[in-house]
């Protein structure tokens, strides 16, 4: 495809949207779902353990109350007695705590990510109004609604563009998190079903409300970025030159961590 020729001026302001792009797809959150994806994957895989050594258990129970009938009365040592028994119990006590661990490490790292995530965005927020009003606005405290307001002065609403919910909710989950591990009032208002009925913020409403936004934030922010692009009068066809998606062909061994 050959491409339009663009003018100086232009391409300056083509660059400074490739590089905020360029950011915003960086590695480090991929890098964070890795993390989670492995500790997911230890979490299942010590479940299968703790739910074979309940089996066993149960096994020597069985075993147990059938040996009590068959000899009529006879004394039949307890399976609470055997070695199995009692390193299966000791395994799953085990494996209870690893899991605890586990789902608060992973609740950890999704709280941070959730927390990154929208932190993303409010960067290349106010890094594209730099490039719309052509100020330095990195050292000022713009809030949501100030964000909002200031892209409308250049005829681009947010709110209508798609997967601004998505983005408003992680604002929200954000932001209460920021506080608290329990649900608050503005969470709920939001009625994400991923926090329905729940009271506190765990590994699994966490991973599932992540997971189910993450990519309509990307196509919010990418819709941002071409729009900002339009406003400045770069061509489409320059713009489509805007790299999407690298974030998630990435493999995990070529990230230096």
């Amino acid at each position: 495809m050959s491409f339009k020729k663009v003018p100086q001026c232009m391409g300056i302001e083509l660059n400074k949207i490739n590089r905020i792009m360029d950011v915003f797809e960086s590695s480090f959150e991929y890098k964070f779902s890795k993390i989670v994806e492995g500790y997911k994957e230890n979490l299942s895989e010590n479940k299968e353990s703790k739910e074979s050594n309940k089996s066993k258990m149960e096994a020597l129970e069985n075993q147990y109350e059938r040996e009590v009938i068959a000899k009529g009365g006879e004394y039949v040592e307890p399976p609470s007695t055997s070695d199995d028994y009692i390193e299966a119990h000791y395994e799953i006590l085990g494996a209870e705590g690893y899991e605890r661990q586990l789902k608060y490490e992973i609740t950890a790292l999704l709280e941070m990510q959730i927390i990154y995530a929208h932190k993303k965005v409010e960067i290349s927020l106010k890094q594209f109004i730099e490039i719309l009003s052509g100020e330095d606005v990195s050292g000022e405290n713009i809030n949501w609604p100030g964000l909002i307001s200031r892209f409308k002065k250049f005829d681009i609403n947010l709110p209508e563009i798609q997967g601004y919910e998505s983005v408003n909710n992680i604002r929200t989950v954000n932001n209460s998190l920021k506080h608290s591990h329990v649900i608050s009032k503005s969470v709920k208002k939001i009625r994400a079903p991923e926090f329905l009925g729940e009271k506190m913020f765990n590994d699994d409403n966490l991973f599932c409300f992540y997971t189910a936004n993450v990519e309509n934030r990307d196509l919010f922010v990418r819709t941002v970025a071409y729009l900002v692009g339009i406003s400045q009068g770069i061509n489409t066809d320059s713009l489509a030159e805007i790299s999407y998606g690298t974030i998630y062909q990435v493999e995990m061994d070529d990230i230096p961590f």
